[in-house]
């Protein structure tokens, strides 16, 4: 397990009591603000400049601010608001630090059991990318093809999991790759509008592709690899239908769903730096 800023943080909090531990809801707004930074200036339509952030005063200072994590007490998140742009956030920001940490340069593939591997301490326990992402935004949910549960029956870390599981946080969590969704930074006032743009703003891209003459969809593989987390297959293409902007499209795919075929696109695993 590779803990991310462990130095960092036995510098800052050296002699810290428990009684002035970091406010999580109050670093929560911090962390965002760095990384609204980051995304404003390494972040562009081409992908990200990895290089650049790496050697950046601002990339210095969300390190400095993601050391405090090991010291927040996760009891003053106070809603499930604030806990999922919390655990959503996290996710993408320890990808990006993960990358840079691993000196990624091609792809997040390339590093044997990254999704693993890659954390953070916060507070007395340890959280990698698959521990959010499984553990607590999914309800400790199977990950793909794997058989046991990412969270072992007693853990401690099941008290952090999300009351539910929404669908609309696959098209929010940036896995590092091409075919991923494009980053956002969310705000618990504002989650339930984000978390519904981000899936809009997937349906409605070349994620999704209606071919009526051949009675055919092509989805992204993110539908097929989290297919539980939307429903039956008829389910998922009226989840799908009910977000399509045009309403001759969305018509016909409601009509068929029962019926139509589903193929699946492949996934671009290299690494969406820019070029």
């Amino acid at each position: 397990m590779m803990i991310l800023n462990q130095a960092n943080a036995a510098t800052l909090f050296q002699g810290q009591t428990e009684s002035n531990r970091p406010d999580a809801a109050v670093l929560a707004g911090s962390l965002r603000q760095a990384m609204q930074q980051l995304k404003g200036d390494f972040f562009t339509s081409a992908g990200v400049d990895y290089r650049a952030m790496k050697a950046s005063e601002a990339y210095a200072d969300y390190q400095k601010l993601s050391a405090q994590l090991q010291q927040v007490d996760l009891q003053t998140l106070p809603d499930e608001a604030h806990k999922l742009a919390f655990w959503i956030n996290l996710y993408n920001v320890l990808v990006m630090d993960g990358i840079l940490a691993l000196n990624v340069q091609r792809s997040v593939k390339d590093v044997p059991r990254f999704f693993q591997r890659v954390a953070y301490q916060i507070g007395s326990e340890v959280f990698s990318l698959d521990t959010i992402e499984h553990g607590l935004l999914r309800r400790n949910r199977k990950i793909y093809w794997f058989q046991r549960h990412p969270l072992a029956s007693g853990d401690p870390r099941q008290r952090w999991m999300l009351a539910s599981v929404d669908p609309r946080i696959h098209f929010a969590l940036v896995c590092g790759a091409k075919s991923c969704p494009p980053i956002g930074v969310y705000q618990a006032e504002q989650i339930e509008d984000q978390l519904e743009l981000a899936a809009s703003g997937f349906v409605n891209s070349e994620n999704v592709q209606l071919q009526p003459e051949q009675k055919r969809v092509l989805l992204s593989k993110i539908f097929d690899w989290y297919g539980a987390d939307f429903g039956t297959r008829p389910q998922l293409l009226q989840w799908i239908a009910n977000r399509l902007r045009d309403p001759q499209q969305q018509d016909w795919l409601k009509q068929n769903a029962q019926k139509v075929r589903i193929d699946w696109q492949p996934y671009d695993w290299q690494l969406n730096q820019a070029a």
